[in-house]
């Protein structure tokens, strides 16, 4: 599997567990400590969105045709806002999560400019890039590159198409509830969450120091 899974030694279920889940993402995001480890551009944590968006497109009826993927917490989630025995929703958090992943990789890649394809990030970078160009194992791109600076367009679009959708699906009066029903899109679980609402603006603020010449 081409992700950072959550746990090892894991016991199977009824339903075997894919060990995929957001709180990687998220830990990605609280835990940078600027080393570089398990940072949100580092490779092997933007396989892992990009196998949480892959899932997630297909899981949840609300991604059909929309311009970004609402991420839930993980596949087997039970969770529907209200009980913990029914079908798990995306959720605000885990969506502008992702948002904030794509403009921190944006931000690093600028600064670095430096893009070299690997094993690892390889289907992430073909997804990103939807066809505009394909990039092949091996290879490198450095300093003034027009490949760097596309690449960092697209990181930073493809924030704002992660969080045009939780803007989609917030309340009139611009709140923000724990889940987004998978089916109806309509807000559901605990109304005016104080993460949902932080995580937002954890990604606008991020989303403002990305210089212009990248929008």
């Amino acid at each position: 599997m081409n992700y950072i899974v959550t746990a090892v030694n894991v016991q199977s279920g009824p339903r075997k567990p894919s060990l995929l889940d957001t709180s990687v993402i998220l830990a990605a995001l609280y835990g940078d400590v600027g080393d570089g480890l398990y940072a949100p551009y580092d490779d092997r944590v933007l396989a892992t969105l990009q196998a949480l968006k892959d899932t997630f497109q297909k899981e949840y009826q609300v991604n059909q045709n929309a311009s970004g993927v609402v991420l839930g917490r993980y596949p087997e989630d039970t969770y529907d806002g209200v009980t913990t025995s029914g079908i798990g929703n995306p959720w605000f958090i885990s969506t502008q999560a992702s948002a904030e992943v794509y403009y921190r990789a944006s931000i690093h890649l600028a600064q670095v400019k430096q893009l070299q394809i690997n094993a690892i990030n390889l289907h992430f970078y073909n997804s990103l890039m939807k066809g505009m160009m394909t990039f092949t194992l091996g290879q490198s791109f450095v300093a003034n590159s027009p490949v760097i600076q596309k690449v960092s367009q697209q990181l930073f679009q493809a924030g704002d198409f992660q969080l045009s959708q939780s803007i989609l699906h917030r309340g009139p009066d611009g709140s923000l509830s724990e889940q987004i029903n998978r089916n109806t899109g309509h807000m559901q679980g605990a109304t005016n969450l104080t993460w949902s609402h932080a995580s937002y603006l954890s990604a606008l603020t991020w989303r403002s120091y990305i210089s212009s010449s990248f929008r």
